[in-house]
């Protein structure tokens, strides 16, 4: 029976994770935007990301047909290829443009209800 409940302590204390009091108690970093996909305008959540990751080459017709530089040409996109704007983007492969999760979850959601 000792050596039952000594394996039993051993083990239940071998099971412990040390964490420190700053790491369990940390506080979320106020830089970082929350997500919530509840409500997803262009141009409170869209156009920023857009702006940071696609207008470069996706304005005054550097590609033909998809610009992305204001919510008419990318409503015009959408509304013409459907969901094909979140498939490009969604593996994070399309020509270096990389969303995060937040902003790909907001992008779908924009997608399927694009208010402006």
């Amino acid at each position: 029976m000792r050596i039952f409940l000594a394996v039993i302590i051993i083990l239940g204390v071998a099971s412990c994770k040390y964490q420190n009091e700053e790491d369990y108690f940390a506080k979320p970093d106020p830089n970082l935007e929350d997500c919530n996909p509840t409500y997803v305008s262009f141009s409170e959540h869209i156009k920023p990301a857009f702006d940071y990751q696609c207008t470069y080459c996706h304005m005054n017709e550097m590609v033909p047909g998809c610009d992305l530089d204001t919510y008419e040409n990318t409503i015009s996109y959408v509304n013409r290829t459907g969901t094909l704007l979140y498939d490009y983007v969604k593996d994070n492969t399309h020509q270096g443009a990389t969303l995060d999760s937040c902003q790909l979850k907001q992008l779908s959601k924009w997608v399927i209800n694009p208010a402006p």
